[in-house]
């Protein structure tokens, strides 16, 4: 609304422009906010433009591109359709190399000669069973039990065989026989370690016992290269005569002290126990003399072990037996002190043999029929034997 004064000769005076005067002014005044905004809008569409991509130079993806997008699982199919193929391609050579191992048994290393011999022996005739590492088949002769006490026996045991080793062998063997003893050699119960080393070992073993591939690698190499192992075995056992005497004197010196197993050795000796346990085998522990491997400690150790289970135990070790089987380190020593020879198996075996015919009810089966090979087998042995002293 205008404001009118009155002068003072009493005309009226209106103190704003005249009517009609401002409005053309705001008018223009908004005209000039209107015209910012349209600029303010047109700077915001140029800088709107400024950010879209340049359509010639934008890259558009090849039908390749679009193809992966879509069906992203089909790199991943044809990557297991691939590994597929060349398992598939594996198995069939695993396959003709095993069957090529069970007819030639040269082309087998120690560890897998003995596993397989031991699987083609005929079901249910093997009543005793050696395991251990190479103080196992170099102290046990297996032709001397059957000529002595007809006790059908086999060495499966081969070089640096672990606990785990042994126990995984046993469960192999129970597929296709039902032996009533079985004769842990207990050196390898101080092979091994806890820790990560400890695991490794325990994962490469089982592999080596349940991947077929990883199984038979050396027979790999053995087909491949024509590598042969010709070393005659008789049940496991090879002939071993030479001598290196042992000259370091009294071994067996008690210090009072215990080498105890590492807890991943006792927990699959444990493991072996139970299978035994389950099928009705008897476990016996033994130690064969062996200077280079046992102390009190460790028979302490392992006497100890096999108290709290109420498992036998023999030790050959204790001044007492090595007196008892008459075993001369000047003789009965394969290398220094280390392993026996014939002469030192020969001994130890027969005090086996007594032991077992007095303490386990094993069965005499030299005039069985069905064991005739057993009889040809011991001939064959028993005439190497005196070939081989003829030599000495």
């Amino acid at each position: 609304m205008r404001d009118f004064k009155k002068c003072p000769d009493g005309s009226i005076n209106a103190d704003a422009a005249p009517e009609g005067a401002g409005e053309p002014a705001g008018t223009a005044g908004r005209a000039t906010g209107g015209a910012g905004k349209a600029a303010g809008t047109a700077g915001e569409m140029t800088g709107a433009a400024e950010k879209l991509p340049d359509l010639a130079e934008a890259k558009v993806p090849d039908s390749a591109e679009r193809k992966g997008r879509r069906f992203p699982g089909k790199n991943i199919l044809q990557i297991a359709a691939f590994w597929g193929i060349l398992l598939l391609i594996l198995s069939i050579l695993t396959g003709v190399f095993v069957n090529a191992g069970f007819g030639n048994h040269t082309l087998l290393h120690q560890k897998l000669k003995y596993l397989f011999r031991v699987q083609q022996e005929p079901e249910n005739t093997l009543d005793l069973i050696v395991l251990g590492n190479s103080l196992s088949y170099t102290s046990v002769i297996p032709m001397q039990l059957w000529s002595e006490s007809g006790i059908s026996a086999y060495d499966v045991g081969h070089s640096g065989q672990s606990m785990q080793e042994a126990y995984e062998t046993l469960k192999v063997i129970l597929k296709t026989q039902k032996p009533k003893v079985v004769l842990l050699e207990a050196q390898l119960l101080f092979w091994g370690a806890d820790g990560t080393s400890g695991w490794v070992d325990q994962l490469n073993t089982w592999l080596d016992f349940h991947v077929p591939l990883y199984h038979i690698h050396d027979l790999w190499k053995s087909f491949l290269m024509g590598k042969q192992y010709l070393e005659a075995a008789y049940k496991g056992y090879v002939l071993r005569d030479n001598v290196a005497p042992y000259t370091g004197g009294e071994y067996m010196t008690d210090e009072g002290e215990t080498e105890d197993f590492a807890h991943l050795i006792e927990k699959d000796l444990d493991n072996m126990l139970s299978l035994c346990a389950e099928n009705g085998i008897r476990l016996v522990l033994f130690s064969t003399a062996s200077p280079a491997n046992y102390t009190c400690a460790r028979v302490s150790r392992i006497r100890e072990y096999a108290e709290e289970h109420g498992i036998d135990y023999i030790d050959f070790n204790a001044p007492e037996m090595r007196e008892a089987i008459g075993l001369d380190w000047n003789e009965d020593a394969l290398d220094g002190g280390d392993h026996l020879n014939y002469t030192g198996a020969v001994k130890l075996t027969a005090y086996m043999a007594a032991w077992l015919k007095e303490n386990c009810e094993l069965s005499d089966h030299r005039g069985d029929e069905s064991y005739a090979s057993w009889n040809e087998l011991a001939e064959q042995f028993y005439r190497e034997v005196e070939k081989s002293r003829s030599k000495n």
